[in-house]
């Protein structure tokens, strides 16, 4: 998992995630690679995470990317080129929409939405959309907060809905069995049951976006 804070907050979504994929059955390890405030520019800049992708050891790579801390230029270019060198590589890649925030606000939800579906679409890549199952939640669930106290990192909630959406979008065979971490207590069980569904929703409905624009119906980015 290449990515920054949105990544390692809360203790961080690696490990939950591997037991969502059945690591200790599959043999799946799910490794960081993360780095506080870095944008797809910064670590296209580091040696560690262009070394560890030419390793050529991992079968995906998810880019967790953070356009307000660049632009969405830079975020085209670097995403493009890391896609590239994973594929190069040997592994799938992985796009993780993340969300707006109020610290970097001139960037909205619906702009970050359609960035990485430009880049998805351009590049054939899968985009986990994350960052818009944020917005469905703010609509329908106002009283479930997913941000943190700063008003920029997730909250338990946040963290857990994107557990949900990366370990269904990496093959996780039933959203019941996808658990918070145990560092996560503060999540009622009705609104563990509410983000599961609505990961399962969301990523639901961009296969089918996919499959729509494969087919070569209309199709808008965001």
């Amino acid at each position: 998992m290449v990515g920054n804070s949105f990544t390692f907050w809360n203790g961080g979504l690696w490990k939950p995630l591997a037991a969502a994929l059945d690591g200790e059955d599959r043999g799946v390890t799910v490794e960081p690679c993360v780095e506080g405030g870095a944008s797809l520019e910064t670590h296209w800049h580091r040696d560690e995470v262009l070394d560890r992708i030419d390793a050529g050891e991992a079968d995906v790579v998810v880019l967790q990317a953070d356009i307000p801390e660049s632009t969405v230029a830079s975020f085209e270019e670097h995403a493009g080129k890391l896609i590239e060198l994973v594929r190069e590589a040997g592994a799938r890649p992985v796009l993780f929409m993340t969300w707006d925030y109020e610290r970097l606000g001139w960037l909205s939800l619906e702009e970050i939405v359609a960035a990485h579906r430009g880049v998805a679409l351009g590049q054939n890549v899968q985009v986990v959309p994350v960052g818009e199952a944020f917005g469905l939640a703010r609509r329908e669930r106002p009283d479930l907060d997913l941000y943190a106290a700063d008003r920029e990192h997730p909250s338990q909630a946040g963290s857990f809905l994107a557990l949900v959406m990366l370990a269904l979008s990496l093959g996780a065979d039933d959203v019941e069995t996808i658990a918070p971490s145990r560092r996560w207590r503060r999540l009622a069980p009705e609104d563990v049951a509410y983000l599961r569904g609505l990961g399962k929703r969301a990523c639901e409905a961009e296969v089918q976006r996919m499959r729509e624009f494969a087919e070569g119906k209309a199709f808008c980015p965001n």
